[in-house]
């Protein structure tokens, strides 16, 4: 009886060597990986904002030739454009896009302090104003270089007088327009070069204490920790205890009402991050046997998105319903449970994120 016992005891535990063994003889390929997030995630997305900005700076200044009224509406469309190509890729902060602060310069935000506000009017009314070249770029407030200065230049009450009526406004938006469309531009063509896509961190080539090269980590932590960023600041920071704290003004973009689609822009981009590629991480996660953690992380996004996708209308119209003011909570718990999932994850590859440096940017 105890032999048998014995021996039960020996084979199970054969099995599970053999398993191990198994899992191990078929290592992460992490270059694998991280080649294909940078052909088919990184460098299509910069591609797009480089259009997209590019298309914006052209409309910008051909409107600013007319300035006609019934024009201005294809001037904002060129704007949510450029916009939403920005928030396909925000979730990518390092390479190119730290590179002389360029991501604060693309979009500033939060503005606490109402900076964006006291820069503009500085630009717009200062002794330099309508003197906007390269030196005054080189020279001027990160808070005005990209897409909130733009916003409330377009987006503004009285925002289609003052462009018609004042030749600062208009000459301002073309040259932040501008601005916004070389930088794009450079960073796509930095992702392009071979030496710099493969360099993306600040330590080149270097490989973490536990076996992942960098530029692995960089990809994973683009993709796990935005999910908190975008839970606290995009959501709970708006929305408050209950619906009457709530606060409008807090959103990204409500200006423009752009704010609920910046969010689908950004779970999109983040599920996409997570599930595409050769290999995706959903499939590196159930090869290395977490399959019902893979499930979990897959279902989360497909819930989060569908939850948003069932809030009607923008944020402002949002926050006075009760109905919707309990989906975007319910949209903010199930974000939570995602945040929890992937890091929980992380230790099936062998991943430490380590601290979350974008926390309540």
């Amino acid at each position: 009886m105890h032999s048998s016992s014995r021996l039960t005891q020996l084979l199970a535990g054969s099995s599970l060597l053999l398993t191990g063994l198994t899992q191990a003889a078929t290592p992460i390929d992490w270059d694998a990986f991280n080649a294909s997030a940078i052909s088919g995630h990184i460098q299509p997305r910069y591609q797009q904002l480089a259009l997209q900005s590019q298309t914006l700076a052209d409309t910008s200044a051909h409107w600013c030739e007319t300035r006609s009224s019934a024009d201005f509406p294809q001037l904002r469309q060129a704007f949510e454009a450029s916009l939403q190509a920005w928030q396909g890729i925000q979730h990518v902060q390092f390479g190119p896009v730290q590179l002389l602060m360029r991501n604060y310069g693309i979009q500033f935000w939060p503005d606490r302090k109402g900076i964006i506000g006291r820069q503009l009017k500085e630009a717009l009314q200062g002794p330099d104003a309508g003197n906007y070249d390269a030196d005054f770029f080189r020279h001027a407030s990160v808070s005005i270089k990209g897409f909130p200065a733009l916003e409330r230049l377009f987006y503004d009450a009285g925002a289609l007088p003052r462009l018609q009526q004042q030749a600062n406004a208009c000459a301002l938006a073309i040259a932040i327009s501008t601005e916004l469309a070389n930088t794009a531009q450079a960073m796509h063509s930095e992702w392009q070069t071979p030496d710099f896509a493969g360099q993306a961190t600040e330590d080149d080539d270097e490989v973490s204490s536990l076996g992942l090269p960098d530029l692995s980590l960089e990809l994973l932590r683009s993709l796990v920790q935005p999910i908190e960023v975008i839970r606290d600041s995009k959501l709970e920071l708006v929305l408050g205890n209950d619906q009457p704290a709530a606060r409008l003004q807090r959103a990204e973009n409500w200006r423009s009402g752009q704010s609920l689609r910046s969010l689908n822009t950004n779970l999109t981009a983040l599920q996409a991050l997570y599930a595409e590629g050769t290999p995706s991480l959903d499939l590196i996660l159930r090869e290395q046997g977490a399959s019902a953690q893979a499930d979990q992380i897959s279902g989360l996004f497909s819930q989060a998105r569908s939850q948003l996708e069932a809030v009607p209308g923008d944020f402002a119209t949002a926050l006075q319903d009760a109905d919707s003011y309990a989906q975007l909570k319910a949209v903010s718990a199930t974000l939570k449970e995602l945040d929890h999932a992937l890091y929980n994850a992380m230790p099936a590859i062998n991943a430490q994120l380590g601290f979350n440096s974008r926390d309540g940017d």
